[in-house]
């Protein structure tokens, strides 16, 4: 019982997160592409990730707010959280010539080194999730 706690709050905890982020996002879109336009990326990813981006972050949203696709919630929602925690590891590395931060809201006002260690968190919380969840499944069917 208490794994589904931990897992019900990891959870409502990420669903917030990426509900304002791609919100943030999607509300503030010319704000969006105009910083995207500015990252290392070529030009060429820019209506991919514009897309993108935020549908992936809402996809978790969805994913986790069910519990027959929770793992998998947790799985993209590690995937994500590893990809944008290394991209500011790199800015944080200075192996960019120019890094906007393109997060939504109130994200974009954190420095470098505060926005490394609140993804770091939220890292975890999805690993920590996403561990949690293939625990319960493989109890389930060893117990069956």
């Amino acid at each position: 019982m208490e794994n589904r706690v931990i897992l019900n709050v990891a959870g409502a905890a990420l669903i917030v997160l990426f509900v304002y982020t791609a919100g943030s996002k999607l509300y503030e879109l010319d704000r969006f592409r105009a910083e995207l336009g500015r990252q290392v990326f070529p030009q060429l990813f820019l209506p991919a990730l514009l897309i993108g981006i935020p549908l992936s972050e809402l996809l978790v949203v969805a994913l986790l707010a069910f519990p027959s696709t929770r793992r998998y919630g947790f799985l993209l929602s590690t995937v994500l959280m590893a990809v944008f925690t290394l991209y500011i590891l790199g800015a944080l590395l200075h192996l960019y010539s120019n890094i906007p931060c393109s997060c939504g809201g109130v994200l974009r006002k954190m420095g470098w080194k505060q926005h490394f260690v609140f993804n770091l968190v939220f890292f975890g919380l999805s690993l920590y999730g996403l561990i949690l969840t293939f625990k319960e499944r493989r109890r389930g069917k060893s117990g069956q």
